[in-house]
């Protein structure tokens, strides 16, 4: 009876030994649980875009730019400012806010920043999304969204009879169904050069060869042309660009202040010595700035 029970507990411990040992084991994971180190393989986890990242990479203009170059622009835009984007957007697509007046304010919050051309693109986005095809019944409503969302301006009361609609002030209007986009394009691409830190080189190409080729022929788009050409580097032209910036901004400086008789003399006499110089018979300080 005792060797019974002796028996019985030996096996019992053998039992016990034998899981012990496969629980020390190392256990086989399956492939898709295993915790991996990001690499920079194709295998790599791809690390969730924020709400402003995702903004730029749809921007209409900001597509453009390289990869490189969008992650710079994120990287150069405030902590505070891309928080407050969020925000904003957030309460707009809970329609708690009013577009327009909500990415207005942004605008003039942060000028200096990339802020004012990717909300211009946002709200440009908006604007073609809300128009939709030509119903004559409808335009009312829709020239009204548009300019809200365009100027951040809205109606408190529906329009008296005979009011101007809200885009008579457009000389040579298009057709209706592209009146948006021949207002909008424009009025994003000044927004891209406000300030000389944002990347412009990239965004010739669709002014170039793109489907934005008409905006070669306005102003926005022949400076943006003329800013995206590589600079020369040539120390020599760029003093002297600068000379003539000087001398410029000097001339206009005394004939603006040239009130009494002994002052314009002055003036006349620098001028001629000037146009004598240049060997020009016109306006100095336009031919300087030109």
């Amino acid at each position: 009876m005792i060797g019974a029970h002796a028996r019985c507990g030996g096996g019992l411990v053998w039992w016990l030994a034998c899981a012990l040992a496969l629980g020390a084991c190392a256990r086989h994971i399956p492939s898709h649980l295993e915790l991996r180190a990001a690499t920079d393989g194709d295998d790599s986890p791809i690390r969730p875009s924020s709400p402003f990242e995702r903004l730029v990479k749809n921007d209409p203009w900001a597509r453009h730019l390289s990869e490189a170059e969008q992650d710079t622009l994120i990287a150069n835009t405030p902590e505070q400012a891309k928080r407050e984007v969020e925000e904003a957007l957030l309460a707009i697509e809970s329609r708690r806010v009013s577009a327009g007046r909500a990415l207005s304010r942004l605008e003039r919050t942060w000028p200096d920043t990339a802020l004012p051309a990717l909300l211009r693109g946002y709200r440009m986005q908006l604007t073609q999304a809300q128009w939709g095809p030509a119903e004559e019944e409808d335009d009312g409503r829709r020239y009204t969204q548009a300019v809200s969302l365009i100027t951040g301006l809205h109606e408190s009361r529906p329009p008296e009879a005979g009011a101007r609609p809200e885009w008579s002030w457009f000389v040579n209007p298009p057709p209706a169904d592209v009146l948006p986009y021949a207002y909008t394009d424009r009025w994003v691409l000044r927004a891209w050069q406000a300030s000389p830190a944002l990347p412009l080189g990239s965004l010739a190409t669709p002014v170039l060869e793109g489907t934005r080729q008409r905006l070669a022929n306005t102003p926005e788009g022949a400076l943006l042309l003329a800013r995206s050409q590589p600079a020369s580097g040539c120390p020599e032209s760029s003093l002297s660009a600068w000379a003539d910036l000087t001398l410029a901004t000097e001339l206009a400086l005394q004939r603006a202040s040239a009130d009494r008789d002994h002052e314009q003399a002055l003036w006349s006499d620098r001028r001629r010595a000037v146009q004598k110089t240049l060997q020009i018979t016109g306006d100095p300080v336009a031919h300087l700035l030109e």
